[in-house]
């Protein structure tokens, strides 16, 4: 917050007809705080009572129902299916289903048919509710198998050092490529030729 202080007062400034777009809880504090006074719009990307629930144990239902009040401090709200939508009507809170946030119009056409440098990719936070683990323990059963894969990790968090370790004792150094959190993944994707979500 003390970082991001001085560039949120530089676009208060110099958008004084800006539109404050956040998708988090830490972001939508921020923008309730600063841009209080302009337009805003929060994208619930997911079940707050589940995903709090599951990384905060039985404190993540009274931060997950506070997260969901403080989205009445918006202008617009935007769910990605129905079925959150309906949670926040059950709330009393309305919002518009938005069914793909992904734009991609971003992307040129992909040739699949030249070789790729992996076979898998990973993106995401490495952490308990993604399960990167279990890429990793597919990985070394299709291993035994006599099938060897790649796999590139792009990616952060806390399960990192457990993922390394898993690595070695799996033998799958030679498949497994960690590459680090990247702002910009689409070139490890297209890369590859699957995209695995456990």
């Amino acid at each position: 917050i003390k970082g991001n202080r001085k560039n949120i007062k530089k676009l208060i400034v110099s958008y004084r007809k800006s539109i404050a777009v956040s998708m988090c809880l830490s972001s939508d504090v921020l923008s309730i705080y600063y841009f209080w006074k302009k337009r805003k719009v929060t994208f619930i990307r997911g079940n707050f009572f589940a995903n709090y629930r599951h990384d905060y144990g039985v404190l993540g239902i009274p931060l997950a129902l506070l997260h969901y009040q403080l989205t009445r401090l918006y202008d617009s709200r935007f769910v990605l299916n129905n079925d959150e939508k309906e949670r926040m009507k059950s709330l009393g809170i309305h919002a518009e289903i938005v069914h793909n946030c992904l734009d991609e119009s971003l992307f040129g056409p992909i040739d699949y048919n030249t070789d790729q440098r992996w076979d898998l990719s990973f993106v995401g936070n490495l952490n308990t509710r993604k399960r990167p683990d279990l890429i990793l323990r597919s990985l070394y059963e299709i291993k035994l198998r006599g099938i060897q894969l790649k796999l590139v990790i792009v990616g952060d968090g806390p399960l990192l050092s457990h993922l390394k370790t898993l690595t070695k004792r799996y033998e799958l150094c030679n498949q497994v490529d960690f590459v680090g959190h990247k702002d910009f993944p689409y070139s490890f994707l297209s890369q590859s030729r699957i995209f695995v979500l456990p």
